[in-house]
Protein backbone atom coordinates (compact mmCIF):
# COMPACT_ATOMS: atom_id res chain seq x y z
CA UNK A 1 0.00 0.00 0.00
CA UNK A 2 1.12 3.26 -0.75
CA UNK A 3 0.95 6.31 2.02
CA UNK A 4 -1.56 8.05 -0.47
CA UNK A 5 -4.07 4.99 -0.07
CA UNK A 6 -4.18 5.24 4.05
CA UNK A 7 -7.03 7.13 4.32
CA UNK A 8 -9.51 5.56 2.13
CA UNK A 9 -8.37 2.41 3.09
CA UNK A 10 -8.74 3.04 7.21
CA UNK A 11 -10.75 0.33 9.16
CA UNK A 12 -11.08 -1.73 5.75
CA UNK A 13 -9.81 -4.94 5.51
CA UNK A 14 -6.70 -5.81 3.68
CA UNK A 15 -4.32 -8.68 3.12
CA UNK A 16 -1.08 -9.33 4.24
CA UNK A 17 1.18 -12.35 3.45
CA UNK A 18 -1.77 -14.22 2.35
CA UNK A 19 -4.15 -13.38 5.90
CA UNK A 20 -6.75 -10.86 5.87
CA UNK A 21 -6.38 -7.98 8.65
CA UNK A 22 -8.77 -4.82 9.39
CA UNK A 23 -5.95 -1.95 8.64
CA UNK A 24 -6.35 0.46 11.98
CA UNK A 25 -3.57 2.80 11.64
CA UNK A 26 -0.40 4.13 10.13
CA UNK A 27 2.61 5.65 11.74
CA UNK A 28 4.99 7.57 10.02
CA UNK A 29 8.82 7.05 11.96
CA UNK A 30 12.10 8.97 11.17
CA UNK A 31 15.48 7.23 11.39
CA UNK A 32 17.94 10.29 13.31
CA UNK A 33 20.84 8.64 12.08
CA UNK A 34 19.86 8.39 8.37
CA UNK A 35 17.23 10.76 7.63
CA UNK A 36 14.19 8.16 6.58
CA UNK A 37 11.25 8.37 6.48
CA UNK A 38 9.22 5.16 7.08
CA UNK A 39 5.85 4.25 7.33
CA UNK A 40 4.36 1.36 10.04
CA UNK A 41 0.88 0.02 9.45
CA UNK A 42 -1.13 -1.25 12.10
CA UNK A 43 -3.58 -4.49 11.48
CA UNK A 44 -5.63 -6.27 13.82
CA UNK A 45 -6.04 -10.15 13.50
CA UNK A 46 -9.58 -10.33 12.83
CA UNK A 47 -9.80 -13.43 14.78
CA UNK A 48 -6.85 -13.65 17.25
CA UNK A 49 -7.95 -9.98 19.10
CA UNK A 50 -4.37 -9.11 18.59
CA UNK A 51 -2.43 -6.43 16.54
CA UNK A 52 0.63 -7.00 13.83
CA UNK A 53 3.12 -3.74 12.95
CA UNK A 54 4.66 -3.81 9.65
CA UNK A 55 5.95 -2.27 6.56
CA UNK A 56 3.01 -0.44 5.00
CA UNK A 57 4.45 -1.02 1.48
CA UNK A 58 3.63 -4.85 2.24
CA UNK A 59 -0.06 -4.51 3.36
CA UNK A 60 -2.33 -4.99 0.20
CA UNK A 61 -5.82 -3.34 -0.33
CA UNK A 62 -8.26 -5.80 -1.10
CA UNK A 63 -10.24 -5.26 -4.92
CA UNK A 64 -13.64 -4.74 -4.24
CA UNK A 65 -16.29 -6.32 -6.65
Amino acid sequence: MDIREVKTNLNTVVRYNGVDYMFQGCTILKNTATNEIYYQAELADLKARSVLITKLSDVKKIMKD
